[in-house]
């Protein structure tokens, strides 16, 4: 997308490089956790040879006592018996099984999470400029000044900052739908006729879920999205990051080409 000196807005810009982080991150850090994790293994492999023989049928014991998923106290009594070395190489197996898939599923995530609070800033950022640049499309209903604050803003100026700031955060912390609904009524722009839009607001609820409920899937994420899978918690992989980049900056290039066009922003 361009603005009419064929040149990126520099809003979009930004988000365009930080999207290339996002995928960079994605690319690179699953690869040195590999890379990491295969070590820790081999390290690991040769802890346990260096184990006693009857170290070693202890140890496979308290593995096997957790692979049934008994209760952690059925393995303490094992573990109080066992030699330094046992609850040591125990631990490591068990911190190993924990962290390496807790480690990936962190990163992906976290990657959704900063990739919809960018976005997010992209919108802020764009819609400041239009009503800075039309501050008639502010209405009194807008106004959360008080006397006292218009008395004390120095100019003409500040007033519109403050009060542009206040509208564009309401805005924004509305939901997903509601949003587009607003974009729509206000501006004469349909997000929903974009393609992918199911799939872009799919991740808004995504995000919810995996900040608000651990991933688990309840009943609002089957409601706005259509989902009726029998999963109980949302899984995000490398591909439905990728994805996420591509749709999000779609939508990105659609809102800023829309109000630079519109507004000349």
């Amino acid at each position: 997308m361009t603005n009419p000196n064929n040149e990126t807005h520099p809003i979009l810009g930004w988000f365009t490089g930080v999207m290339a982080a996002i995928q960079h991150l994605n690319d690179i850090v699953p690869q040195l956790l590999d890379e990491y994790y295969k070590k820790e293994q081999d390290k690991l492999a040769q802890t346990i040879d260096s184990l006693k023989p009857d170290e070693k049928t202890l140890l496979y014991s308290v593995a096997e006592t957790y692979r049934r998923m008994e209760q952690l106290h059925g393995t303490r009594p094992i573990l109080w018996n066992a030699t330094d070395n046992v609850k040591d190489v125990w631990n490591m197996i068990f911190h190993n099984l924990f962290t390496e898939g807790h480690t990936k599923y962190f990163i992906r995530e976290m990657s959704l999470v900063y990739l919809i609070t960018t976005f997010e800033e992209l919108e802020k950022q764009i819609l400041s400029m239009a009503y800075l640049k039309k501050p008639e499309m502010l209405s009194t209903k807008d106004n959360t000044m008080t006397i006292e604050d218009i008395i004390k803003s120095h100019d003409y100026g500040t007033i519109i900052s403050t009060l542009t700031n206040a509208k564009v955060s309401s805005i924004i912390n509305k939901n997903p739908i509601e949003l587009a609904d607003f974009l729509k009524t206000k501006f004469k722009l349909d997000l929903t006729q974009v393609n992918d839009w199911n799939k872009f607001i799919e991740r808004f609820y995504r995000r919810h879920l995996i900040v608000h409920q651990k991933g688990r899937i309840d009943q609002e994420y089957r409601n706005e999205t259509g989902y009726n899978g029998t999963d109980e918690r949302v899984h995000t992989d490398s591909q439905y990051i990728a994805d996420s980049l591509i749709i999000f900056q779609k939508f990105a290039e659609t809102i800023t080409k829309f109000f630079v066009e519109k507004y000349q922003i």
